[in-house]
C-alpha cells in the first residue's frame, strides 16, 4: 500500500498545500514512522502547531492535489485540502512519528543554564531552575516512560546543584541515575516532623482514628514529648481522666508513684514499640482503677492494634531521636535515593513517606536558607498518599516553594490532581495515557479536546510538557539519563 502511495506521488512537486484528517483508526498506528517518513523523502512533513491554546496538526504536501494519493493510507481518513484561513473547524490532530525524522514542532528556548529535559526538532528544551521550585507533575500509564523523565529531572537537577531527594516506591531509580546517588532508609521520628499535631492529624488518617482515640494518643504523645517529670504526669492523668486531688493529696501516694513510674517510662520511650508497650501498660492501669465500658475497652483495644502495625511495619519510623544526627541525608551532596520498597507493609510504607516529606519541609523551614539552598523531593506513584497523605501534600505544594522545595509528583493518573493542587503546580509532562477516564479527566481540568488524540499515542520518550509560562504546549522527545544535561 505504501509503495503505491509513493509511486503515484513522487512526481508531484508542483504546489504547496496542507492536508488535515477528520481522523484515523487504530491500525495506522502499526506504520505510522514509515509513513512519515515516506513523507519526508517526499518532501512532505508532519507538522504540529498551537496558537493561544489552540493545536493542530497536519501534512505540508508538496501538492494540494495530491489529497486523493493519500486516502489509499489505510486507517488515514482525510479530508479536502485546505490553507489555514479557509479550513474552519480544526480537524483531529494526527498521531505524531515516533521518531525524530519528518518531525517538527513549535520552538521552546529556555537559558542553557536551566534542566535539559529533552528537545524538540528544532531545538533543546530547558525547565529554568525557578520552575522546579513551582513544582511538577509528571503523568503517564505504566511503561510510557514517566520514570525516565522524573530521574533525568532528578540527576539534571543535581548536577546544577540542586539538592535532591527521591521517594522510590519500587527501587528504580538507584539503577537509572546509577551516579552520585546513595540508597537509604533512614529513621524518620516525631521530632523531625515538627509538631504532635501534624504528626496526630496524619495517624488520624492513616489509621482511621476515632475522636476518642485521636485524644487518647495525643496526650500520650505529650507525656513523651514533656520536658519534665511533672508535664508528662500532668498528660497521663488526663488521660486515666484522674483529678489534681487524686493525683497530689496525700491519701493517695500509690495513685501518684504509679503514675510516677509512668511518666518515667513515657519520657524514655523512643522506638513505636516502647509507645505500643506504654499504652498497654496505661490501659491495664486504667482498667485497675474503676470498670471501663465496653465501648471504651474497644476504643483502647483499637487503638493497640493501629500502633501494633507501625510498630510492626518498620524499624525507620521511630518515636523520637536524642539528636539531628539522622538527618545528615539531607546536607549530602549526593542524590539522596530512600527505598521505601524495603518496607513489606504498604501502610506504614505510605506513612513513612509522608513523615519524610514532614521531615524534609520542616528541615528547610528552620535550616534551609542557612544549609540547603534548592531542594527537590521527587515523589514517586504519588496516587498512593491520596487516601491518607492529600491534604498533606497541597500543604506542601502551597507552601514549600517560599523556602526552594519544590516537588515532583510521578503517577499513573491525573486524578489524584485536586483542584487546590492543580493550581499549585506549574508544569506538567505528560506521557501516553490510555485510560479513558484519565484522558476524560484530562479534557474537562487540564488539556483540550485537540490533545486527547495525540496523548493517547505517544511512544514511550515523548511527552507534551505545558506550563502557565509555556505557550503554546509543546511535544519533546526525553532522552535518558545516560544523556548529557
Amino acid at each position: 500500500m505504501l509503495r503505491r502511495i509513493w509511486n503515484s506521488t513522487r512526481s508531484l512537486f508542483s504546489r504547496k498545500g496542507k492536508i488535515y484528517v477528520n481522523g484515523y483508526s487504530v491500525e495506522l498506528l502499526d506504520y505510522v514512522d514509515e509513513l512519515y517518513s515516506m513523507f519526508e523523502a517526499l518532501n512532505y512533513e508532519y507538522v504540529f502547531e498551537c496558537s493561544k491554546g489552540k493545536c493542530v496538526s497536519y501534512i505540508n504536501t508538496s501538492d494540494r492535489d495530491s489529497v486523493e494519493i493519500l486516502s489509499l493510507a489505510s486507517g488515514l481518513k482525510v479530508s479536502s485540502t485546505c490553507i489555514k484561513q479557509e479550513c474552519g473547524r480544526i480537524p483531529v490532530l494526527l498521531p505524531p512519528p515516533y521518531e525524530d525524522t519528518a518531525f517538527r514542532v513549535s520552538t521552546h528556548g529556555r537559558p542553557s543554564d536551566g534542566v535539559l529535559l529533552g528537545y524538540t526538532m528544532d531545538a533543546p528544551f530547558f525547565l529554568n531552575i525557578n520552575d522546579l521550585f513551582k513544582h511538577i507533575a509528571v503523568i503517564g500509564s505504566t511503561g510510557s516512560g514517566k520514570t525516565h523523565t522524573a530521574a533525568r529531572i532528578a540527576q539534571c537537577s543535581h548536577l546544577h546543584g540542586v539538592k535532591v531527594v527521591i521517594l522510590d516506591w519500587h527501587s528504580e531509580y538507584a539503577k537509572i541515575i546509577d551516579k552520585d546517588v546513595e540508597v537509604i532508609l533512614p529513621e524518620i521520628s516525631i521530632s523531625n516532623v515538627g509538631s504532635i499535631e501534624e504528626y496526630v492529624n496524619m495517624l488520624e488518617k492513616a489509621l482511621s482514628l476515632s475522636p476518642q482515640q485521636v485524644l487518647v494518643l495525643t496526650s500520650v504523645l505529650e507525656a513523651v514529648t514533656s520536658r519534665s517529670i511533672e508535664q508528662a504526669i500532668n498528660a497521663l492523668s488526663r488521660i486515666l481522666m484522674l483529678s489534681t486531688r487524686q493525683v497530689y493529696s496525700v491519701p493517695e501516694d500509690a495513685i501518684r508513684d504509679s503514675l510516677y513510674r509512668l511518666a518515667e517510662r513515657a519520657l524514655r520511650a523512643r522506638s513505636m514499640f516502647d509507645l505500643l508497650d506504654l499504652l498497654y501498660e496505661l490501659y491495664e492501669y486504667k482498667s485497675s482503677l474503676y470498670d471501663m465500658s465496653r465501648g471504651e475497652k474497644e476504643v483502647w483495644s483499637a487503638l493497640l492494634r493501629r500502633i501494633a502495625i507501625l510498630a510492626h511495619g518498620s524499624k525507620a519510623v521511630k518515636l523520637l531521636e536524642d539528636s539531628n544526627s539522622s538527618l545528615d541525608w539531607l546536607a549530602s551532596e549526593r542524590i539522596t535515593v530512600i527505598d521505601l520498597s524495603s518496607i513489606r507493609s504498604l501502610l506504614t510504607r505510605k506513612i513513612y513517606a509522608l513523615l519524610v516529606l514532614y521531615t524534609i519541609f520542616n528541615y528547610v523551614v528552620h535550616n534551609g536558607t542557612n544549609t540547603v539552598k534548592n531542594l527537590l523531593a521527587v515523589v514517586e506513584e504519588a496516587y498512593n498518599y491520596v487516601d491518607i497523605g492529600a491534604q498533606i501534600i497541597e500543604t506542601l505544594l502551597s507552601e514549600a516553594r517560599k523556602y526552594n522545595l519544590g516537588l515532583v509528583l510521578v503517577t499513573h493518573t491525573p486524578r489524584i490532581l485536586t483542584y487546590q493542587a492543580e493550581a499549585n503546580i506549574n508544569t506538567l509532562i505528560i506521557h501516553r495515557i490510555s485510560s479513558s477516564s484519565d484522558l476524560k479527566e484530562l479534557r474537562a481540568h487540564i488539556l483540550g479536546d485537540e490533545y486527547i488524540p495525540l496523548i493517547a499515542s505517544l511512544k514511550p520518550g515523548l511527552a507534551l510538557v505545558t506550563s502557565a509560562d509555556i505557550t503554546p504546549p509543546s511535544i519533546i522527545t526525553i532522552p535518558s539519563t545516560k544523556e548529557g544535561c
